[in-house]
């Protein structure tokens, strides 16, 4: 590291990987299947076929029931119809549909799942997958319901039922039965073989996609908060020196190391500090947003490690059948619900900052009114903010606390993955909530302390400019427009999409 450079893919490689990877998944327009991966798809799916033909044994879910119904048998001429009826069957989910990007995502997770050669698929059914993506045909597949293990069966099923011509897909916006949709473009329903019914639905793709989009959001989120964080510090007067390199050398945490080099790269000019320490919800940033970076690290770790597993079940290993529990998400769960809690962190250290700008301090009005008491300032944007914090402290409490005793108990111990990562998902949304309010207080303080000038160029021109050209009375009327929080809110949401994260 030298003066104002630092390799952060060095320290938070992981995050950085899982972020494009996820960006890569949703956004690319082909896939293409590799010669090695054409031959491993024909090779088990052929090998499964020599096995039904050689053996009478029992396999689960090929020639038998599912779940506690594994001790029923199932006649040759029935294999096909079980692989039918079990996706009819499990496709129980309710709720809204999962985003089309989750969606596709889903589908791709699932290919590159099949691409293994563990699967025993046929390359119809692949292919058909590989065609649903490149086409943006998305299956409607509603968001709860899957227990996250035996795979995330519920929605499973439904992104399974359009490629047997049933359930709906959407195209153009718009969702139509799907065999409607077969019928305009001239395609006939797969035909599913033995054991396919049961591969498509077990697997963790549902719980991948879910928590990928997650940790990206909560990467993009977390960078942003920064942004927001260095104007709290200007307009409250705070030290540079917290963050100063020299510190650098006394700690062994990388990703504290980052988060001060953020606020170093983005301070803008030097200000004139109040006191010789500022409190800690300034002061020890880099600590508590470190620590959010090494949950998220060790998040993206786990995920991408189980992107590139297998995890349906049984599995055609060496020329024979193999049933385990690969499709047991757990090691989903345990990650997203710490970066859910670890996420908190980030609300609750920008709760305490709006506390202090509003307290009266440091030369600033209280709660930045220009005449306190006939007017009452931004006192209750910040009791709304508290509101928000106290919806995250409820949508962050562990999963891992829940258990279920499903299947007649054959299947005893389950994940709830996808419902953490769901939950993950709602916890970012409401943490912006708490960062808009941040924003709003911040830019009003940053005014009244006349340190506007010396803010980042940057973060003036992508977080200030846009909201007071809007609503100039921010910065010194003592009347705020109701309805600025939906416009900086869409700001911020916006910034954190767009904003070049490299900090190469």
């Amino acid at each position: 590291m030298k003066g104002n450079h630092i390799n952060h893919r060095g320290i938070i490689p992981n995050i950085i990987e899982a972020t494009h990877k996820w960006k890569q998944i949703t956004s690319q327009s082909k896939i293409t299947l590799t010669e090695g991966e054409r031959e491993r798809i024909n090779k088990s799916f052929e090998a499964l076929q020599k096995i039904l033909k050689t053996s009478n044994k029992p396999i689960y879910g090929v020639n038998t029931g599912f779940g506690a119904l594994w001790n029923k048998r199932i006649k040759p001429e029935e294999l096909e119809e079980l692989q039918y009826n079990l996706l009819r069957s499990h496709a129980a989910g309710t709720g809204e549909p999962l985003p089309d990007d989750i969606v596709k995502g889903i589908i791709y997770l699932k290919i590159k799942n099949f691409t293994k050669g563990f699967s025993a698929v046929s390359m119809e059914t692949v292919e058909r997958l590989i065609f649903f993506y490149e086409n943006n045909i998305i299956p409607y597949v509603p968001s709860e319901g899957s227990l996250g293990a035996s795979g995330d069966l519920a929605p499973l099923a439904h992104l399974s039922l359009p490629l047997i011509g049933e359930g709906r897909v959407k195209i153009n916006d718009k969702w139509i039965p799907t065999k409607e949709f077969y019928s305009q473009w001239g395609l006939k329903p797969i035909v599913l073989h033995p054991k396919e019914g049961l591969a498509l639905i077990n697997g963790t793709q549902v719980s991948q996609a879910i928590l990928a989009k997650g940790l990206s959001e909560a990467y993009k989120l977390w960078f942003v908060a920064h942004l927001i964080t260095i104007i709290s510090m200007k307009a409250f007067r705070c030290r540079h020196d917290h963050f100063a390199p020299v510190l650098d050398k006394a700690t062994n945490h990388k990703t504290r190391i980052l988060s001060a080099h953020i606020i170093r790269k983005f301070w803008g000019k030097p200000i004139e500090p109040f006191a010789v320490q500022d409190p800690y919800s300034f002061r020890c940033v880099p600590h508590v947003m470190g620590a959010v970076a090494d949950a998220m690290e060790f998040a993206s770790s786990v995920l991408l490690r189980e992107m590139e597993s297998v995890s349906d079940n049984p599995l055609l290993i060496d020329g024979d059948l193999w049933s385990g529990g690969h499709f047991h998400a757990e090691p989903l769960l345990i990650v997203a619900d710490t970066v859910r809690r670890s996420l908190e962190r980030i609300a609750q250290i920008s709760e305490r900052r709006q506390w202090h700008l509003l307290s009266g301090n440091r030369g600033l009005p209280p709660f930045l009114a220009i005449k306190p008491g006939l007017h009452s300032g931004l006192m209750i944007p910040h009791y709304n903010s508290t509101y928000q914090l106290a919806k995250v402290t409820q949508l962050v409490n562990p999963i891992t606390g829940n258990q279920a005793f499903t299947s007649a108990g054959q299947e005893d111990h389950v994940s709830y993955a996808p419902l953490s990562a769901n939950l993950l998902l709602k916890t970012i949304d409401v943490i912006y909530a708490v960062l808009t309010w941040e924003l709003i207080i911040a830019i009003r303080a940053l005014f009244l302390s006349n340190n506007i000038q010396t803010l980042n160029p940057k973060i003036f021109d992508q977080l200030v400019k846009s909201i007071v050209d809007e609503y100039p009375e921010l910065k010194d009327s003592e009347v705020i427009p109701a309805n600025i929080y939906d416009f900086a809110r869409k700001l911020i949401t916006s910034v954190s999409r767009t904003l070049d994260i490299t900090l190469d």
